[in-house]
């Protein structure tokens, strides 16, 4: 930055770091919310598996409650 007093270029400065703060918080707010909505569709994803699981073992049951209610053929 010649031609410019050691107050401009001073200020020049603290623009160009007042301008990069301000990007890595956007960036840091964007990485953060994108984390919450990856963290949120695990969350779905896992509850969605344990409901599956869950009504797999109920149909389970139910198919070894009926074959140990009907009477052996031997």
């Amino acid at each position: 930055m010649p031609g410019l007093s050691d107050g401009e270029r001073r200020s020049v400065l603290e623009e160009r770091l007042r301008e990069q703060a301000a990007s890595e918080a956007e960036d840091f707010v964007w990485r953060r919310e994108q984390a919450r909505e990856q963290q949120a569709r695990r969350d779905a994803a896992r509850a969605a598996a344990q409901e599956r699981a869950e009504a797999e073992r109920a149909v389970a049951a139910a198919a070894d409650a009926v074959r140990q209610a009907l009477a052996c053929e031997d």
